[in-house]
């Protein structure tokens, strides 16, 4: 087979393949997967939810937790969703627009939700809320949070009504000991202590970066920041990593994740949550090694004209107006060729 022809035909392919998995990509831009309810009912009943399959909302075929995943579960306005006991696989996001009931026991019930999140949404008539009931605790995993606010926390207001988050006791409806937070004190907060970083998730390679960190929820004492990266090269944080708003300047290019810990003292117990975002930092410079066939000249790049075998260099700038330099090496095939 002549050379250039099957080159196109590769080409060909290769473009067909990129189409095929970009329009998949597209089709499935939605949260296919998610969950909402679907009428009250027990949250371990698949009766009680519906799923979306990415163009309508079906009969889901189990319930949220049932099987991981990163899914989010939405609790309907006008709905009760409830459940003496349960422990679930990790899944996304709890958005409770309706009601979350915890039926508890004479003897304590724990109630485990593996989520990094459960937001109790504001300013709904009647309120969303979650309902201790006896003798119940909310479990959560260690970094999850809660939002929440006036009328969002209901039960008879005992002290074996509690929110845990990992190992920690974090709050008791009444009674609380000096280091324990209250419900009241949460929902006046807006929540449990929560992270909040201004990370860009592209930046120039060499230029710096001003950082923005922040918290909301319930406190104690007054926060600490500590922010750390992971990545193709150390991050050093300006003036330190321990002040709310560093400058860094990456001299590196790839994909940095870079996270904020900020801590509140209650009493003897110290309270912790970290963020974390992904930061991009394309390269100063790039090469691309390309082949062409003879017919195919003179061929164009980045306003350069090539003639025949030859390298030549562009200076760019990128979606973010930096600089970049890209070089392109190509060979140029003549009709001859013949594999």
């Amino acid at each position: 087979m002549h050379f250039c022809l099957r080159n196109r035909f590769v080409k060909l392919v290769f473009y067909i393949i990129i189409y095929v998995f970009f329009s998949d990509t597209i089709s499935h831009a939605q949260n296919i997967g998610d969950f909402r309810s679907n009428g009250s009912g027990d949250w371990g009943s698949i009766a009680s939810w519906q799923v979306f399959d990415g163009t309508n909302w079906a009969a889901a075929t189990n319930y949220p937790g049932e099987i991981a995943g990163n899914y989010s579960v939405t609790i309907n306005a006008g709905n009760v969703i409830s459940t003496s006991g349960i422990s679930t696989a990790p899944m996304g996001p709890i958005i409770i627009n309706g009601e979350l009931q915890l039926n508890g026991s004479n003897t304590m019930v724990t109630f485990y939700f593996d989520t990094p999140q459960i937001s109790v949404t504001k300013g709904l008539t009647p309120s969303a809320t979650i309902g201790f009931n006896n003798k119940s605790t909310l479990s959560l995993p260690a970094n999850s949070t809660i939002k929440v606010w006036a009328g969002g926390l209901s039960s008879d207001c005992s002290n074996n009504q509690r929110i845990h988050i990992g190992t920690i006791d974090f709050a008791n409806c009444n009674g609380a000991p000096g280091s324990v937070f209250t419900f009241a004190e949460l929902m006046d907060a807006g929540g449990t202590l929560d992270a909040e970083e201004n990370v860009p998730s592209l930046s120039c390679l060499g230029e710096p970066i001003s950082l923005i960190g922040n918290y909301s929820g319930a406190i104690g004492a007054p926060v600490t920041y500590s922010w750390t990266s992971t990545g193709p090269a150390p991050l050093v944080f300006f003036p330190s990593a321990d002040i709310q708003n560093p400058t860094i300047t990456p001299g590196a290019a790839g994909i940095y994740t870079i996270s904020l810990t900020v801590k509140t003292l209650k009493g003897t117990i110290l309270y912790s949550n970290t963020e974390s975002s992904t930061m991009v930092i394309p390269p100063a410079s790039t090469t691309e090694n390309k082949t062409i066939c003879e017919n195919e000249l003179p061929y164009l790049w980045n306003g350069l004209t090539f003639t025949q075998s030859e390298s030549q260099t562009a200076t760019l700038k990128n979606i973010l107006n930096c600089d970049s330099l890209a070089t392109l090496n190509l060979t140029v095939l003549s009709a001859a060729s013949i594999e």
